[in-house]
């Protein structure tokens, strides 16, 4: 999903001693990478873990334009994650899963017969 939209990173190399600086490749959909633009602005205002992101990467970086993009390409991927699994976005499922919280789900007595 996310080459389909051009938001895939891409190296400059050329043989073993010329390095470029990476970039989004561009390929893909322009009117997706346009559509998640300004919600990628409005995430980093009101979205702790997207602004987490886009502060961590734009550390590194002078252009902030380089953490927005980041944080769309975060935004893709989450929308397609959960339109594929249909669970509802989760801003803690992150803590969650590092701390180890991990809800276990019995078998029901249904399940149990049909097991047996």
């Amino acid at each position: 999903m996310v080459s389909y939209a051009g938001l895939d990173v891409v190296q400059k190399q050329s043989g073993t001693s010329v390095n470029g600086r990476s970039k989004i490749s561009k390929k893909g959909n322009s009117q997706i990478r346009k559509s998640l633009y300004m919600p990628a602005m409005s995430a980093v205002k009101h979205n702790k873990p997207l602004t987490e992101t886009y502060h961590r990467i734009n550390s590194r970086n002078s252009n902030k334009k380089i953490g927005l993009v980041a944080v769309a390409r975060k935004m893709l991927v989450l929308i397609y994650s959960m339109w594929k699994s249909g669970k509802p976005f989760d801003e803690n499922y992150h803590k969650q899963k590092i701390s180890g919280f991990h809800e276990e789900v019995a078998p029901s007595s249904s399940q149990h017969e049909v097991l047996a």
